[in-house]
This record gives C-alpha cells, structure tokens and sequence, in this order.
C-alpha cells in the first residue's frame, strides 16, 4: 500500500476526524480485525440517493440507530487526543449498515446531527469517558490485540502491530504505539 503507510498521510487523515480544540497525541497503523458500531441520532432523514445522514426539522422524527459493521478484517489507523480515540480506514472499505429505530435504554447515547454527513464517515470518534472496558492480550510476535468495548454497544477487535511495516515512513509507530496502550490500559484488567 504504498503512500497509506506514510505518518504524514496518515496524520491528515485523521485529522479530518479530530474534534474541535484537540490534536492527535499519537496515531499508528493497524488492523481491524471486526468492527461494529452504533450510533443514535434524532431528528434526521437519510437521503439513500447520496449515502447521506441529513438534519431534519421535522419534530416527528424520532431518535434512530444505525449500527456499521465489518467482520472482515482491514487496514486502518487508529489515532488518540486527550479525550478521543479516532479510527479510521487507510482504504474506502464497505461494510454493512442497518437503521433501526433507535431503543429506548440507548436515549442517553442520542446525539443531534449538526450536518449532513456521509455513511462512511460515521462512527469515526469515540470518547475515552465512553469506553466500558478494554482487553489488551500481547502475542507472541508483540502485536497487541484489544477488544474495545463501548457504553452504547459499539465493539471494536483491533490489532495494534509491535512495529509499523514501513518503519523509515512511520519513525513514531513504537513511541506513538505505547501512547495508545498507555490510554487504553487504564480502561484494561491486565496487559
């Protein structure tokens, strides 16, 4: 893949994800070993002609859930800031999407759409206080393998590699690696 495993390009990226008056403290390559993610939103419509979430004003629309999923694995990177993790694919990948109107245990996970936005580009941030818990096993070949698990029902199997196959492109991968670990152990039982 070449030009993906390259920091720069992995940076920009990411950056396109990264909230508003935060910076990426670290970012790596990785793999998404599955991927399901939920999210809730009120009041907007879905424009299928162009793979769009969109605003509505419409006040008898009600709260629904979209859940984007992927058993397959992918190439991605996965980014940190002080209160975020940020995952997103080197590659456009498809993955399934199903919408549902949203139940009401997840009312506290509902969040209002400010934008249109994209399909592809849902399910991107995840705040850290919203992490439920986090398994961190080590193999063999010091790869970490981690099982996010998310308070609104988002599942993330990710495989954090010990170096980055491009290491002369990505010079950070160990120290940016250990970051990451760093953040998510504090949501871990043990490493």
């Amino acid at each position: 893949m070449p030009g993906f495993l390259v920091e720069k390009v992995m940076l920009e990226k990411l950056g396109k994800y990264v909230p508003e008056g935060e910076t990426i403290a670290a970012a790596i390559e990785c793999t998404a070993l599955q991927t399901r993610i939920c999210c809730y939103y009120d009041k907007c419509e879905i424009d299928e002609e162009n793979d769009m979430l969109v605003p509505s004003w419409d006040s008898l629309i009600g709260a629904i859930e979209i859940r984007k999923s992927k058993r397959a694995e992918y190439s991605a990177y996965i980014g940190i800031t002080k209160n975020t993790l940020i995952l997103c694919e080197m590659m456009n990948e498809m993955h399934y999407y199903e919408v549902n109107e949203a139940p009401a245990s997840k009312a506290a996970f509902v969040q209002h759409l400010e934008k249109p936005t994209k399909h592809s580009d849902l399910g991107k941030c995840f705040p850290l206080a919203e992490i439920e818990n986090c398994e961190l096993k080590t193999s063999f070949t010091g790869a970490v393998k981690c099982v996010i698990n998310m308070k609104n029902g988002s599942l993330l199997k990710l495989k954090l590699p010990k170096r980055s196959s491009a290491k002369r492109d990505m010079p950070h991968h160990e120290e940016y690696r250990e970051n990451i670990l760093s953040k998510l152990s504090a949501f871990s039982q043990e490493r």
